[in-house]
């Protein structure tokens, strides 16, 4: 089908990042209209068969975990779901991977769309927080899974990245997300 062309996994490695790698499934431009669909209508069906389609031609370990970027309380409440959460959910179904919420989103009302490079770098360093995590058994993985539903500047994701390379030094951190925009990425760790 048209859609499952669309999703072509992409791996980047980064050197000076606080993840290792950066896995998105799309160029967001290529999947914009069923991208719109899946976070702002809940399309189900859609849903399904995006990640289904990404974690077919994703490889993993099963010596891993998943967490994610929560939304904000406003996103939440105005759509009804966490689209972070929910994309997180089936990929650790479909994988068989244990996945944990270790971040809290701080703000329950301010969004970064609209910001600039600059904005969203200085917005991302007090957006999440690390939970206080205690129910995780640190021999039973080796990879960190960080999902989020789309990388703009990744601000962000470089953020969440840094809270778990601190808290968990030894272990390998990949991102991912389901499209990435054509923006340039904030990646290096000089910048958070």
């Amino acid at each position: 089908s048209k859609l499952h062309d669309l999703i072509e996994p992409q791996i980047e490695e980064y050197e000076n990042s606080w993840y290792d790698f950066l896995i998105y499934g799309s160029n967001y431009t290529k999947v914009k209209k069923y991208f719109e669909l899946m976070k702002f209508k809940k399309c189900s069906e859609l849903i399904d068969y995006f990640t289904t389609a990404f974690v077919f031609k994703l490889q993993t370990s099963k010596k891993s975990i998943i967490t994610y970027i929560p939304s904000s309380l406003k996103n939440k409440l105005k759509k009804g779901f966490d689209f972070s959460n929910l994309i997180a959910n089936k990929i650790s179904d479909e994988l068989e991977i244990p996945i944990y919420n270790m971040f809290k989103n701080n703000f329950l009302i301010k969004e970064t769309k609209g910001m600039n490079k600059h904005e969203r770098s200085l917005f991302s360093k007090n957006k999440i927080t690390l939970k206080k995590i205690s129910n995780i058994d640190v021999d039973s993985f080796d990879i960190i899974y960080v999902i989020d539903d789309i990388i703009t500047t990744g601000g962000t994701m470089q953020n969440a990245c840094k809270l778990l390379r601190k808290k968990f030094p030894d272990k390998n951190i990949v991102a991912i997300c389901l499209s990435k925009t054509k923006a340039q990425i904030c990646y290096e760790k000089d910048i958070l």
